[in-house]
């Protein structure tokens, strides 16, 4: 019986070692229902509040992967101040014949007869310089973006799949882990009252021993079994308490502040009449409505994509732009003696359409190695479908076993706990009547105690087995 109740509490501490705290805490001052002891489990978890965010993330990155899709735009202004004049010689004219009174004389060039030039230095820039500019540039075809596309919203899917098994998993946790609670307290009620029995025949026998009835054997040995029944109780309690530190863990409750529980209030054979919607559904039902296969789908489809995109790498890709600029220089300039102020010295408008065709030719092996990754990344995520499919069959049958092991063991219970009853009775009655002896009602007080923990630790298994079915077919009932 020991070993029993020893052996839960492995599982009851897997649940507290996957860093379920939480920053905010509640006090509980009174019996914490299922149900909120659950939500309070949901607020607090620290791995839902991460899982919540990785969805967020895996939605903006869908957004910025779309954002490849459409086209884009700049604007652009400017604005010049040049703080030194920059001169160049600029031809204006040529000099007048002589014939016609100037300072011209013919020269020849190839016997070509012309005047020379007239130059004089010229600013080439201008004090002020004003420029707008506005740029549209789009992917008119680019497969690689619409397979990063693709791919990231199947993973901002998967994300929101992984949100949700997370909480399927940790409302699981939290519904076995408040039912091993239930079982810890059923067994110290059961161990209280069968210290109580044994006590209460001690002082019978204490009694008898000192009218001079029994000898000192059979007063000894009522309080050895009572004795027995006490370690039994400091055990249970103890037991208990474990439960209920890894109970406060999990809800991120103050491991100081009091919490109790209700106790089950549902009968055995109100348990056992208890059905489960879809349990008995075809397993590919079932399949269609398990996260965890989702995500494992999803993982594939994605494995699919990548395969995909990495195949685009040889196609080209055709891109297009459109710039209109405008531009206004002036400012103080000086021309033949004459010196002015205008800032509309000079101004333009121009506009340019463009279209652009890029076609990779050699990356070195680059992508055939990515092709061979992807298709090995492809096949392993078919691969995985295939041996979580079995996993889950494997599970759901599982529970479907223990959950019929469990009613046996229940009905089997009821039974002998109604047997066990009547021999404490009659033994008693024995006893009292000098015809028996406290060897067997000892006997029998025990055989009570142990059909008693049977029963609650049957009735344990049921619901442990319900709550796998219940997550493996996506019930949330709680």
């Amino acid at each position: 019986m020991k070993k029993l109740i020893h052996a839960l509490f492995p599982a009851i501490f897997a649940f507290c070692a996957t860093g379920l705290f939480a920053d905010e805490t509640e006090a509980v001052k009174k019996a914490l229902s299922l149900s909120d002891y659950i939500s309070l489990v949901e607020k607090n978890n620290k791995d839902l509040k991460i899982a919540s965010q990785n969805s967020i993330q895996a939605k903006m990155q869908m957004r910025q992967a779309m954002s490849a899709l459409l086209p884009t735009a700049g604007l652009q202004l400017g604005y010049t101040r040049n703080l030194t004049d920059v001169e160049k010689p600029t031809t204006i004219g040529s000099y007048a014949p002589e014939a016609l009174g100037g300072a011209g004389k013919y020269m020849t060039y190839d016997g070509v007869p012309f005047l020379p030039a007239y130059n004089i230095d010229l600013d080439s820039n201008y004090d002020n310089e004003i420029l707008a500019a506005l740029a549209v540039n789009m992917d008119l075809y680019n497969p690689s973006s619409v397979g990063r596309y693709s791919l990231a919203r199947k993973n901002y899917r998967l994300n929101q799949n992984v949100e949700l098994l997370t909480e399927q998993k940790l409302v699981l946790g939290a519904k076995k882990l408040y039912a091993q609670v239930q079982l810890l307290d059923a067994l110290l009620s059961v161990q209280k009252e069968a210290a109580e029995t044994a006590q209460a025949v001690y002082e019978n026998q204490q009694k008898k021993f000192q009218a001079g009835t029994i000898t000192e054997l059979d007063m000894r040995m009522a309080e050895v079994d009572w004795k027995n029944r006490l370690t039994d109780v400091a055990d249970a309690e103890k037991n208990l308490k474990l439960g209920k530190i890894a109970l406060k863990t999990l809800a991120a409750i103050p491991l100081s502040n009091e919490l109790e529980i209700e106790g089950s209030s549902d009968s055995a054979e109100n348990i056992l009449q208890s059905k489960l919607q879809g349990a008995d559904d075809d397993f590919s039902t079932v399949l269609s409505r398990s996260t965890e296969y989702q995500i494992t789908l999803l993982a594939k489809e994605m494995s699919d994509s990548q395969f995909v995109t990495s195949i685009t790498s040889y196609l080209p890709t055709v891109s297009a732009n459109f710039t209109l600029a405008y531009g206004q220089m002036g400012g103080m300039d000086e021309f033949l003696g004459k010196t002015h102020d205008d800032w509309n010295d000079y101004h333009y408008t121009a506009a340019s359409v463009g279209v652009k065709i890029t076609l990779p030719l050699l990356t070195g092996g680059y992508r055939p190695a990515v092709n061979k990754e992807q298709a090995a990344g492809k096949e392993k995520a078919r691969l995985q479908v295939s041996q979580k499919r079995d996993e889950l069959e494997r599970s759901y049958e599982d529970a479907k076993l223990r959950l019929e092991e469990a009613s046996r063991k229940i009905e089997s219970a009821i039974s002998l706990e109604e047997v066990a009853n009547r021999a404490v009775v009659l033994a008693s009655t024995s006893l009292k009547n000098g015809l028996g002896t406290q060897v067997a009602v000892s006997q029998a007080e025990t055989q009570l105690a142990q059909a008693k923990l049977n029963m609650q630790n049957a009735i344990f298994e049921y619901r442990s087995a319900i709550y796998d079915l219940e997550f493996l077919v996506g019930e949330t009932r709680q």
